[in-house]
């Protein structure tokens, strides 16, 4: 595989910013809302998606549409076996975002359980059986403020930029639409194409389908609209700077989860951020350039936040999945 650069310029990172934003959006709209050149906004945009900084998939909301149960599990492992571990649960179809955390013994995974009658099987019997695991906790996502999937780091992009983009990406939406309850076997294989690759043009997943191109275009958009199908933009963090990852669980009065979590999710530092079962409140993933950066954070948001206080930190040592993003390479 070819290694991927120290550093990253302005122009890849407001590519992959508005690809956050609108994530099948043509080269040409991309060149357009950034103003620079298409040829080298497609080259440039192509390159970050070749060298897996970028992937864009869609997927379907299972908590809406399978009413799927999201938890996140969190592993003790044997001394050298917290790879193999994380690498074991991150080839699971239900896995969203799996990490190993500092001290290396330690992993940490969100699973959409879109079977709720298997629920106790994967915790209680599948996850413990996976070699290296010594126990396992799991926390249910009570209340989501933000998840993996609607992580943007729009602020390197100008606001009227981001303005527009959002305006073209929330044009092609319908107010109140109900999403399509009744999939058919070809919308699944659609589904499954997208999933492995979100911008894969209708002329070339109507000739996988074997279809006419217009009633797959028709059928995206109408999936995409209802809020069916999701479009997701996944981008390593180092293109924006971020280079420290941590994990960290929140003790906060019930009154006050709520707004923290609002809080939270405002920012463009937190990728993860959910109200969650267990002895600790919240659980928050946050990015930053580092530690110090780190620690300022969370010290300015608990403190406008009374009672607030960190139950638990760890950063992560090696993020493995990322949704749609495999990070082991």
């Amino acid at each position: 595989m070819t290694p991927l650069p120290d550093s990253w310029d302005e122009t890849d990172r407001q590519i992959a910013a508005v690809l956050q934003i609108s994530g099948r959006a043509s080269w040409g709209s991309v060149a357009r809302l950034l103003e620079l050149p298409e040829r080298t906004v497609a080259r440039r945009g192509q390159r970050l998606i070749d060298l897996g900084v970028i992937k864009v998939s869609t997927y379907l909301d299972a908590t809406t549409v399978y009413q799927a149960r999201s938890v996140v599990v969190r592993l003790r492992t044997a001394a050298g076996e917290a790879r193999a571990v994380a690498a074991a649960i991150a080839r699971r179809a239900d896995a969203s975002s799996v990490s190993v955390l500092e001290g290396g013994r330690q992993v940490v995974a969100l699973l959409i359980l879109a079977e709720p009658e298997r629920v106790a099987d994967v915790l209680l019997d599948e996850l413990p059986a996976i070699p290296g695991v010594l126990e396992s906790e799991a926390m249910t996502v009570l209340r989501p403020y933000r998840s993996g999937y609607d992580w943007m780091m729009t602020n390197t992009i100008p606001p009227e930029v981001r303005a527009q983009a959002e305006a073209e990406t929330l044009a092609a939406l319908q107010e109140d639409a109900e999403p399509v309850a009744d999939l058919t076997e070809q919308d699944e294989r659609l589904i499954a194409l997208l999933a492995e690759d979100g911008r894969m043009p209708a002329t070339r997943l109507a000739e996988r389908l074997g279809a006419k191109t217009g009633v797959v275009r028709r059928r995206v958009e109408q999936l995409i609209a209802t809020g069916t199908l999701r479009v997701r933009a996944e981008v390593r963090p180092g293109v924006f700077g971020l280079r420290v990852e941590a994990m960290v669980w929140l003790r906060v009065p019930p009154g006050r989860v709520d707004e923290l979590g609002r809080r939270l999710a405002a920012a463009g530092e937190v990728r993860f951020c959910s109200a969650v079962s267990g002895e600790h409140q919240i659980m928050v993933d946050v990015l930053a350039r580092g530690e110090g950066e780190l620690l300022e954070f969370l010290s300015d948001v608990l403190s406008e936040v009374e009672g607030a206080g960190i139950g638990d930190l760890s950063l992560v040592l090696a993020p493995v999945r990322r949704g749609p993003l495999s990070l082991t390479n």
